[in-house]
Order: C-alpha cells, then sequence, then structure tokens
C-alpha cells in the first residue's frame, strides 16, 4: 500500500500558503467515521471519529483507536463514513483492512541524568495507533496530501480538520459539519534515536477528532494522526498542566 503512486508525498514550500487554502484544497479529502455494530439486521452506531483518504481508490487513515473496539480488540464489521455537509457527497460504506497500536510506555520509567540535568525515558517505544480502512463502493476519491514530519518546523502554523462530537455523546456522533481549528507546533517529542513520537500543538481538537489530519502550511499536506489531548489528572501536584495541548503522531511512522 505504502508504495503505490496514488500517494501525494509532499515538501516543503517555498512560499507559504495560507489556512483557507489548505482547508479549501483538502476539505473533500476529510470523512467522518461511524464504527458500527450488527445485531441481527441492524446497524447500531457505537463509536465515531474522523479519517483522511489517502488514495484515490478509497483508502482511509484513522486512528487504531476508532477502527477497533477497546474491550474486545476486534474491528467493528463496517463503518459509514460520511463527508462535509457542503460537499453534497452521498455516505458509503468501508471495511477494515489494517491497524496497529503500540503505547509508548514514557511514564513508566522517568531517569534523571545528576550530570546534565536532563530527565529520559529510557524505555520509551514509538507511540503507534493507526488503522487502514478501505471503502466498498467502487469509484474515484478525493485525496490529501501528506507530508513527512521532517519537513515541519517548531513554530509552524497548523490545522486541525474532523468532526468533533461536541461532548453530546452518542446523539451526536457522525457530525457532518466539519471543524477547522488553527494553532502551531509547540513541541517536537522525540525519543533517544531523535526520531519524532509525537507532535504537540495548540489546534484545538475534541472528541471525534480523533484520525483526523494535522496539515502544516509550510507544506501544504497532512503530516500527523490527530491522536490525544493533555487532560486534567488529579493525580498531578499541578493537575491542570496537561490542559491545552495537543497531540498527534506523525504520519510517517
Amino acid at each position: 500500500f505504502w508504495q503505490t503512486k496514488e500517494l501525494h508525498v509532499g515538501q516543503r514550500l517555498a512560499k507559504e500558503i495560507t489556512s483557507q487554502q489548505v482547508i479549501k484544497k483538502n476539505l473533500s479529502g476529510i470523512v467522518s467515521i461511524m464504527a458500527m455494530f450488527k445485531k441481527g439486521k441492524k446497524l447500531i452506531p457505537v463509536g465515531s471519529g474522523t479519517g483522511f483518504v489517502v488514495t484515490r481508490s478509497g483508502y482511509v487513515i484513522t486512528n487504531h483507536h476508532v477502527a477497533v473496539n477497546g474491550k474486545t480488540g476486534k474491528h467493528y464489521p463496517v463503518y459509514l463514513l460520511n463527508w462535509d455537509r457542503g460537499t453534497g457527497r452521498q455516505h458509503v460504506k468501508a471495511r477494515f483492512v489494517a491497524g496497529y497500536r503500540q503505547h509508548d510506555e514514557r511514564g513508566k520509567v522517568r531517569m534523571l541524568d545528576r550530570q546534565t540535568g536532563r530527565i529520559s525515558s529510557r524505555f520509551q517505544r514509538q507511540h503507534i495507533d493507526i488503522a487502514l480502512l478501505k471503502i466498498i463502493t467502487p469509484g474515484v476519491y478525493p485525496t490529501v496530501k501528506l507530508s513527512s514530519v521532517h519537513y515541519a518546523m517548531l513554530g509552524d502554523k497548523v490545522v486541525a480538520m474532523g468532526f468533533p462530537s461536541e461532548g453530546q455523546g452518542i446523539n451526536d456522533m457522525g457530525n457532518e459539519n466539519i471543524t477547522a481549528t488553527i494553532g502551531t507546533i509547540s513541541r517536537l517529542v522525540r525519543m533517544d534515536n531523535r526520531q519524532v513520537n509525537e507532535i504537540q500543538h495548540s489546534a484545538k481538537v475534541a472528541g471525534g477528532n480523533s484520525g483526523g489530519p494535522l496539515f502544516d502550511i509550510h507544506t501544504g499536506a497532512v503530516i500527523g494522526i490527530n491522536t490525544w489531548v493533555g487532560i486534567f489528572n488529579k493525580r498531578l501536584s499541578r493537575p491542570g498542566m496537561g490542559l491545552g495541548y495537543y497531540y498527534s503522531l506523525p504520519i510517517d511512522l
């Protein structure tokens, strides 16, 4: 799949484009994903997220935790995909192709080097949370452009796009009105080998944005998959420190 000529891979642009240009160019390549459970002949919605189309034949990237049941570890029998209502495109069904999830475990072992003053996570692993879906209905689908995180820089302006559920629960899942929020790359979280493990940014995302694209306007392309947000953690001495931070996993894992 990754060797296909259908993928459009971008580099850093000679001239910065606007956020509106990025949104307009890529809007039709982003979908809401509704995971469906089969009960008899009925399809019941059980979860939602966002994805983006990466090939004209209809392959879609999203998060593993969007496509797979967290309790059973099994994927759902079918997914309903919708585009932004303004595109006028009709919904389609998709099937699960493959997925993989691996936590970074950085919180388990943290060490302070008393000579350099650095706090390191010696057993940190690459954080992976990715799944691939395939649209069942044959057709030619609009795609987004991809770009390596190596072309991104600290302070770059980014755009997060997706279909957040806005905290309304099951009744609001599958929202067909896309959101676009703007921020900057505030940190490139690296492992010991200097490989980027996560992209910390300030473009607001919420539940339902999971699996959606993070665009860098200096490449005009997707550099990351929006995956998790900082939370209020009562176990910490300063429990609100995680708020306002949002994290994407680099597209080139």
